[in-house]
């Protein structure tokens, strides 16, 4: 959704689905349409947005393009997705998010094989929902939901940043409706797998039990890793 700012034309606040707010400035340069981003909501005020549209309409008064000099870094840059996802693991996912090796599992095993070379401004929806019909293609829809909801974190973070002027994530909606599962195992059938568990190879049993304690996903729990489990040697 977008609101226009009935004291300044020209300033827009975009709301994306997952209630993300930001400013944007859209203007036409020359034979084609453009769009500013400015920032996030409430990093930036509503006073500081409007200073920025100001100085946006001073520019195109110039004849100067307000989104040149954004252009120009984002392109010296050169940044890819593989040299940014490790960026936002350390600075977003690690110190905001408690099961943040399922965002990075996310991002290594699905985006980076598909995309890790391109450069992140070149990303756009189209490349996301190829990725997501794989997924599903090979019977992982949940995957592809939880995939979705990492994706989408990682790109708002690049427009935060300033990486970005949009996250291609925007617009996109979970592609696969999940039934919720009401059954739930007693306490005595829990004891009994337990038990049962010391009649199958470690490996198995271990992945099970795994399982049991941390009530993860079969596929979150076969992609851990040593690194995944605190105090690990």
């Amino acid at each position: 959704d977008a609101y226009e700012d009935s004291d300044l034309s020209g300033l827009v606040l975009r709301v994306t689905q997952s209630g993300a707010k930001s400013f944007c400035f859209p203007y036409r340069f020359g034979k084609r349409t453009h769009r500013l981003t400015l920032g996030r909501y409430p990093a930036m005020s509503l006073k500081e947005a409007r200073q920025k549209v100001l100085a946006a309409k001073t520019q195109l008064h110039n004849g100067v393009d307000p989104r040149a000099e954004k252009h120009e870094k984002r392109q010296a840059k050169d940044l890819t997705l593989a040299k940014l996802v490790p960026e936002f693991i350390e600075l977003y996912a690690k110190p905001n998010n408690k099961s943040w090796k399922q965002a990075e599992d996310n991002l290594r095993l699905y985006l980076l094989p598909a995309l890790g070379d391109y450069p992140i401004h070149q990303v756009e929806r189209s490349d996301i929902r190829r990725i997501l019909d794989k997924l599903g293609a090979d019977g992982k829809r949940t995957t592809a939901n939880r995939a979705l909801a990492h994706l989408r974190k990682f790109f708002n973070w690049l427009v935060e940043r300033d990486y970005l002027e949009y996250a291609p994530t925007d617009g996109l909606k979970k592609p696969y409706p999940e039934q919720r599962r009401d059954r739930v195992l007693t306490n005595e059938e829990l004891a009994s797998i337990w038990k049962a568990l010391n009649h199958l190879r470690p490996a198995h049993a271990n992945f099970v039990r795994m399982l049991l304690l941390t009530a993860q996903r079969r596929e979150e729990v076969a992609s851990m890793r040593y690194a995944s489990v605190e105090d690990s040697v």
